[in-house]
């Protein structure tokens, strides 16, 4: 595909760099002389100006790109840019950061310009720590293969029983497959002898949800069997949206430290209790019942601002913490001081405007840890030699591991059904075959070839 890009931030390049390396034909535009600087080391076309210039978008050549994605800093700049794409009838995906343009009302206005893809990183972020508080025990958890199975990063902890142990000598559940470890700064795809060490996080994959619980007594993690109370601080959407997606069937507390907060929250909530209170101030977080929260969420604006209220919470009681943090070097320095959760909406826009890019392709992607690797779901070709081979031959040891495989089958009503399991070496490949697969970046064309 032809694909142009506006933007080369870290979501721009980013997506650049992945979508290069998978053969694309690469343009991006930007007028930012330090952004211009860095999307010189990619191997990629790179015309100087505004995004939003319609000047600048026909020397990009735009109608004869496949796909416009638009992704500078500006939300207004990325509509405009992608409003005079649609006129030359190029397919386009916007990025967003305020939760007004997710209207019905919005986004009715922005399909009648032509724009019918928008991406809010506000509000992907805020349903990632949705779906994260209902499994609190988890650092990361995405659904694959239409939900089918899912992926999930746990962290060992001192308590773990498996910590200390060899992977092959760890009585993993049937319905879970280690495929990753994350060993200080460095992800790596362990063989079956690797020793798993206390503090280490690892990416699994499951077919069967419910065996969550007894991955959460492997890795010594405290079970949370049911979340009661939440508490969020933020004084913007996306903590007004997480209090409204769970206060009925949560006790939710809404703390902030803005009176206009404080009284939207109040006229837009029904049962979560919004509160007027510094979340610095651990005497008033203290005052709140802050130590009796099963999960804390910081999802303000200010990064170093979340990271101390989670401190506070946890020093105060507070079972889990969560917080967005857009740094990713301070996530991770986050995480490694003992906040349980870091969702940088940069990331999980990336994954989402990949899976949007691959699923015309019938082929889903997730970024891991940065995008040193990863997950995707291909298909196994007729024509491919691994056809009636096993899964070894395709895992290579410490660049690919399958996951699991996804099969057409018959349900019990006779229906035809795709079936999801768990991959193991002695499992034979058919044609057909979809493969959820995590592989570093550099194996992914040769993995690519080796399926067609």
């Amino acid at each position: 595909m032809r694909i142009i890009i506006g933007g080369a931030g870290e979501v721009g390049f980013r997506l650049a760099r992945v979508l290069r390396a998978e053969g694309n034909d690469v343009i991006i535009i930007e007028e930012d002389p330090d952004m211009v600087k860095r999307a010189k080391t990619l191997d990629v076309l790179l015309i100087e100006g505004n995004a939003a210039s319609p000047e600048t978008l026909d020397r990009a050549q735009i109608a004869t790109a496949d796909l416009y994605i638009a992704v500078t800093p500006s939300d207004e700049v990325n509509l405009l840019s992608s409003a005079f794409a649609a006129t030359r009838l190029t397919k386009t995906i916007v990025r967003v950061n305020e939760f007004e343009f997710m209207t019905p009302e919005a986004k009715d206005a922005l399909e009648r310009l032509g724009i019918m893809n928008v991406f809010c990183s506000s509000l992907l972020s805020a349903q990632t720590l949705v779906n994260l508080i209902e499994a609190p025990s988890v650092i990361d958890a995405r659904p694959v293969a239409g939900g089918n199975a899912f992926i999930v990063t746990m962290r060992a902890t001192q308590r773990s029983t498996a910590a200390g142990k060899s992977l092959d000598s760890i009585k993993f559940p049937p319905e879970a497959k280690v495929l990753a470890i994350y060993e200080e700064r460095d992800l790596i795809i362990p063989r079956e002898d690797y020793m798993l060490v206390s503090g280490q996080r690892a990416i699994i994959m499951l077919d069967d949800i419910d065996v969550l619980p007894e991955l959460e007594r492997l890795f010594g993690q405290r079970s949370l069997s049911r979340v009661g109370k939440v508490v969020i601080t933020g004084a913007n959407d996306m903590a007004l949206f997480i209090a409204r997606q769970l206060e009925d069937r949560k006790d939710v507390l809404l703390m902030t430290d803005s009176p206009e907060m404080a009284e939207e929250a109040s006229r837009l909530l029904d049962s979560a209790h919004p509160v007027l209170i510094d979340p610095m101030d651990s005497r008033e977080m203290d005052e709140v019942g802050i130590g009796s929260a099963d999960v804390f969420v910081a999802a303000g604006e200010d990064e170093e601002r979340n990271i101390i209220s989670c401190f506070q919470a946890k020093r105060l009681g507070a079972t889990r913490t969560m917080a967005i943090i857009r740094n990713h070097d301070l996530g991770k320095m986050a995480l490694d001081m003992g906040i349980d959760i870091v969702v940088n909406p940069r990331w999980t826009t990336i994954s989402a405007i990949l899976e949007y890019v691959h699923e015309v392709e019938y082929e889903a992607i997730h970024l891991i840890e940065e995008d040193a690797a990863q997950l995707l779901e291909l298909e196994v070709a007729s024509s491919s030699d691994v056809v009636g081979r096993p899964v070894r031959s395709v895992n290579v040891a410490g660049e690919v591991v399958i996951g699991a495989i996804l099969r057409d089958g018959l349900g019990t009503d006779g229906t035809s059904v795709r079936k999801v399991k768990i991959a193991r070496d002695n499992d034979l490949l058919m044609a057909g075959d979809h493969l959820i697969v995590l592989a570093l970046r550099e194996a992914i064309p040769r993995l690519r070839r080796v399926l067609k």
